[in-house]
């Protein structure tokens, strides 16, 4: 008993810490001096909890910070939440805005480079992936913003591999030229042969169409990266890479050489996400809220998040806010056949407005502005303990609903879900063995 009163002494104090980020006239205030009533504990807060789909996410924008990191793609095949696909849409560019000279060039191949990004490629790797390339049919914008929902038509094949990926060994790959058939050991990526006809179109090409981005992207206007294969996991790519790209290997007499056309920050690179959870377990619990009760299913991309509603905080009437946490289990289903899918690694939380508009809740907000979100708000799962947990410092967010300030429903997510086809299933509120619980600490006033 000593020690639980100690941590949560030790909630309080850190809760009262927070707080004098977004309310300063908590610490040293009149509600805190003279005589003190003593804290009280409880973990009796009524909520409501069930999952519901997610907005699109936007994938991209001209701004720099409205870009990505990482690119998914594929069909995830996921034993609990179904069918996700994800499918790349980039436009490609002149290397350094410089023209290639193919004057009197004989085509060796053109290869698509896509380096990995391995922390985000998720899943099993031991399974044959296929990828496809196309040309895209439409333009792209490079002022418009796009999100996950937007899709671009696609009907030419270009290229097409079937791989097992290796996210983080490198690969081996002859040099072009090489009299002696030398290798060299490049980073860990794919390489997509394009088909030699289209490659020697390009070879081939009116210099009109070379001698400019603006040119080139009038009849080249993209390119479209999809998973052919549906796999128990998904691949991610770095498309801001500087070996990203499509290059062209050529000899002119007995010179050997090669062209990239890149990826840049000014050329549109986007995602587009699709789920269908027609025959997924999860399915049952987006139909039947009730069924919630006992478990909860978040994902990445523009997948399921989990909704809670506070239909009654009466509870928390003349009371001084301490601290509120909200702490879920993790479980794993037998659906799963044993394969252990890595959980979301940072989950956040944002308010959902009356008009249905997102805003991210003051403790999360807080811990982004100080870089330091699973200290100040938690959030990150716990994987040291059995079974393991996640907890969330919803303070600031409590003190705003008890005085009017916030509205009753907030919205759990992956933190960076259009990066992420992480996904996780938690114990819901009243689980037999874990419910989900809020933790308060307040003091009597």
């Amino acid at each position: 008993m000593k020690s639980l009163l100690f941590r949560w002494g030790l909630f309080a104090a850190l809760g009262v810490l927070l707080n004098s980020c977004t309310q300063p006239g908590i610490i040293g205030s009149d509600l805190l001096k003279g005589d003190q009533i003593g804290v009280s504990f409880t973990d009796t807060l009524p909520f409501i909890a069930y999952v519901q789909l997610t907005d699109s996410v936007k994938t991209y924008g001209s701004d720099l910070g409205e870009q990505l990191n990482s690119y998914l793609c594929g069909q995830f095949a996921d034993p609990v939440f179904g069918l996700s696909s994800a499918v790349i849409n980039a436009q490609l560019v002149l290397n350094s805005g410089n023209p290639p000279n193919f004057e009197g060039a004989t085509l060796d191949s053109m290869v698509l480079i896509l380096p990995y990004v391995a922390s985000r490629v998720y899943g099993d790797t031991t399974e044959a992936y296929q990828l496809e390339v196309y040309l895209l049919d439409e333009d792209m914008l490079d002022t418009a913003n796009y999100y996950s929902n937007k899709t671009f038509a696609a009907t030419q094949l270009i290229g097409s591999t079937t791989i097992f990926p290796s996210p983080s060994d490198s690969l081996e790959i002859l040099i072009h030229g090489s009299d002696t058939m030398g290798t060299q050991l490049v980073v860990p990526q794919v390489r997509i042969r394009m088909d030699d006809a289209f490659a020697q179109s390009i070879l081939t090409e009116d210099t009109l169409v070379l001698e400019s981005d603006t040119s080139f992207l009038e009849k080249y206007k993209g390119i479209q990266i999809r998973g052919a294969s549906q796999n128990k996991g998904m691949l991610s790519f770095n498309l801001n890479s500087s070996l990203a790209g499509l290059t062209v290997y050529y000899h002119v007499d007995t010179i050997f050489s090669q062209y990239s056309f890149k990826y840049t920050s000014t050329s549109v690179r986007m995602v587009s996400f699709s789920q269908d959870y027609s025959s997924a377990p999860a399915n049952a619990f987006l139909q039947d809220s009730t069924l919630c009760d006992s478990l909860l299913f978040v994902q990445g991309t523009s997948g399921l998040g989990m909704v809670l509603e506070f239909p009654d905080i009466s509870l928390l009437e003349n009371k001084l806010i301490n601290r509120a946490e909200l702490e879920f289990t993790v479980i794993t289903l037998p659906e799963d056949m044993g394969y252990a899918f890595d959980p979301v690694s940072q989950l956040i939380v944002s308010e959902i407005k009356d008009d249905g508009t997102l805003a991210i809740i003051p403790d999360v907000s807080v811990g982004l502005a100080r870089q330091d979100l699973p200290f100040l708000f938690g959030g990150n799962i716990d994987e040291e303990g059995m079974p393991q947990t996640y907890k969330m410092n919803l303070s600031a967010y409590f003190i705003d609903l008890k005085n009017g300030d916030a509205g009753n429903r907030i919205l759990i997510t992956p933190l960076t879900r259009a990066e992420l086809a992480n996904r996780v299933v938690l114990c819901g509120p009243k689980h037999p063995d874990y419910p989900a619980k809020i933790k308060l600490s307040l003091t009597d006033y």
